[in-house]
This record gives C-alpha cells, sequence and structure tokens, in this order.
C-alpha cells in the first residue's frame, strides 16, 4: 500500500521542521511526502529538499484547500494522508492509519486525534488543544466528518467527490464541508482516537474568538442550513448544544436575577445544571492540568459556549438574508481538485 503525506505550509518553517523531524522517526515510513508552500515569504524548498520531500510552491497563497488538492493531483499514493503544518505526529500515528485501511476494505477514510499534552505553554494554547483533544476522544467512531489536520482517505474516494473545494480561500471548513460530500456519496469515515498528533499552535483569545466564530461557526452553520442537516457528532452533539444552551440561559437569566430572589434561584439551579453536565471534561482537565488551571479554564469554557452560540445566530442570518456574499455550502462544489 503506499502512502503518499501531504502538507500545506505558509510561513511555517519551525512547525513544519518539527512535523518532518517527527515523520523521519515514524515507526512506518511514509513513500513520499508533499510540500505544498503556499506563498510563503521565505520559499521552504530548501527545508523540504532536506528531508527528500517533494516540493510545489504556490506564489501567491491560495488556501489550504487548493494547496492539498495540489499536493494530492502530485502524488502517487493509493492513501493519501494530511497533515497540517503546525502539528507533529506520533511514532505509531501513520502505521495506525495505514492499519485502518488495510484490515477495513470497506473504510474510505481516517481521522486522527490531538493528543492531551499540546505543545505550547501558554494557559488558552493547552485549554484550545485539550478541548479539540476531548471532543475527539469522545466522539463517534463512526466519522461525520473529516480532518484536514490528521485525516487519510483511498485516492479513489477522493478523486470521486472532487477533492477539497477550492472556494475556501483560507483556512476554514474545507475539511468538514469535504467530509459532508463523502457521506452523503455513501462513503465511510471512521475515528481512530489512537491515531495522535501533537499540536503546535499558539493561540490568543483574539485568534480564538475570530476563529471559532469566523472561520467555523458562522460557516458551519451555513453549511448546516444549505445540507439540511445537523450532525450529531463532535462539537455538534445533542449534549453540547444543551451545554450551549445552558451557557446561554445563565447569561440571558443574570440581570433579572441580580434584583428578583426567586429569578435567583432559578439561575443557581441553570449554572448547577451547566457545571454539573461540564464536570466529566473540567475532571479531564484537572487530571492533565491540574485545579488551578482548571478554575481558570471553566469561565473560558463558558464564553466557548456563549460565542458558539452568536457565531450560529450570525451564520442562520448571513445565510437566511441575501447579498452578503457568504460561501454557501451547497455551492461549494463549484471548484474542486482537478491538477
Amino acid at each position: 500500500m503506499f502512502l503518499s503525506v501531504v502538507i500545506p505550509a505558509r510561513d511555517a518553517w519551525p512547525t513544519l521542521e518539527r512535523l518532518l523531524v517527527s515523520l523521519a522517526a515514524s515507526g512506518r515510513q511514509p513513500d513520499e511526502i508533499v510540500i505544498v508552500d503556499d506563498g510563503s515569504v521565505e520559499s521552504l524548498e530548501s527545508l523540504a529538499m532536506r528531508f527528500g520531500a517533494r516540493f510545489i510552491r504556490n506564489e501567491a497563497a491560495m488556501g489550504p484547500a487548493a494547496a492539498r488538492n495540489r499536493g494530492v493531483a502530485a502524488s502517487r499514493g493509493e492513501i493519501i494522508i494530511f497533515f497540517d503544518a503546525d502539528v507533529s505526529v506520533h511514532t505509531d500515528t501513520i502505521s495506525r492509519l495505514a492499519a485502518q485501511f488495510e484490515s477495513r476494505p470497506d473504510v474510505d477514510g481516517v481521522i486522527g486525534s490531538y493528543d492531551d499534552n499540546p505543545a505550547d505553554p501558554g494557559f488558552l494554547s493547552r485549554y484550545r488543544n485539550l478541548l479539540h483533544a476531548w471532543v475527539h476522544q469522545n466522539a463517534s467512531r463512526n466519522a461525520s466528518t473529516f480532518w484536514g489536520a490528521c485525516g487519510a482517505i483511498r485516492r479513489e474516494a477522493f478523486l470521486s467527490v472532487g477533492g477539497f473545494s477550492n472556494t475556501y480561500a483560507r483556512p476554514s471548513i474545507e475539511d468538514i464541508e469535504l467530509g459532508c460530500r463523502l457521506i452523503k456519496s455513501g462513503r465511510k469515515l471512521i475515528l481512530d482516537r489512537k491515531a495522535r498528533i501533537c499540536h503546535h499552535k499558539a493561540w490568543s483569545f483574539w485568534k480564538m474568538l475570530k476563529t471559532d466564530i469566523f472561520d467555523r461557526a458562522v460557516p458551519w452553520t451555513r453549511l448546516i442550513l444549505s445540507e439540511r442537516h445537523l450532525p450529531n457528532d463532535l462539537n455538534l452533539r445533542s449534549g453540547q448544544r444543551l451545554n450551549a444552551a445552558l451557557a446561554l440561559m445563565t447569561l440571558l437569566m443574570a440581570p433579572i436575577a441580580l434584583v428578583h430572589w426567586n429569578y435567583a434561584v432559578a439561575w443557581l439551579a441553570v449554572l448547577g445544571a451547566y457545571l454539573t453536565r461540564n464536570w466529566r471534561f473540567y475532571s479531564y482537565l484537572a487530571s492533565r492540568q491540574g485545579p488551578v488551571f482548571t478554575l481558570r479554564a471553566i469561565p473560558v469554557h463558558w464564553l466557548y459556549f456563549i460565542y458558539s452560540c452568536a457565531g450560529f445566530a450570525i451564520g442562520m442570518v448571513s445565510h437566511l438574508l441575501p447579498g452578503l456574499g457568504h460561501q454557501r455550502g451547497s455551492k461549494a462544489g463549484e471548484q474542486r481538485a482537478g491538477g
């Protein structure tokens, strides 16, 4: 089984080097590595050559979707494995992904998970990456989407749906949209929770807010409304939706609870329900980072649900009102992979 690793990268020299070092130490080596430099200021060619990778350069940034499509077109593998340039792999990541295809001929795609030891020491970075790991570790094994940071797919399945949509000119939900088309076409995707990667991204508050609202929640809402399908998986599981509703209720009830004691009792009940429902996640954080970290994370996690609700509302409005120039999920197939 010929394995091709495709990596889109832009101005990612330090993290890409860590990824390539980890690939070199992998228990199962990929048969080829294809790096697509998506308009970096400083070309990544010398780094790619140092590790024996094939190198393709976009002189102007086209976005990770188009970069991945170019990488696939230049690759030869029966199985295409995508990694983001800001991750590193465990020694068994590639072997686990490959084993799923070797033992399961019915499987068309496999996604992995972040590990529970993110590289960046910052509080927000560790919270954010642990949240992502928690979501994947508790998701359904029968995946409802694809994941470009650590996802493998049969070449035939990828090409049959036209690859990633080139309409996503920046990092967004291009992998989720691809997964949606794969599922609709009858392809089988699974999650291997033990196929893990380490995330090296450094998060700031404003970067987290912008990414979660405008690069995730808003376009994902548009896609859901266009496709008229709400998957019960990952961040959209029914339990997560209930958590978001309870968080929003605590916010909306707070002004009245401050002046009416009977509403204060109701507010405390809602808050108690919210904390109880998230207790397993808080226990997970405490086991990895300790109680002080967890106490700091609780209000940030509450805010995450609040602004996710705001992103959903913005996405609904922008979908329903014409002339706002957004990308609709139903139109996302207009530009696909082709070379």
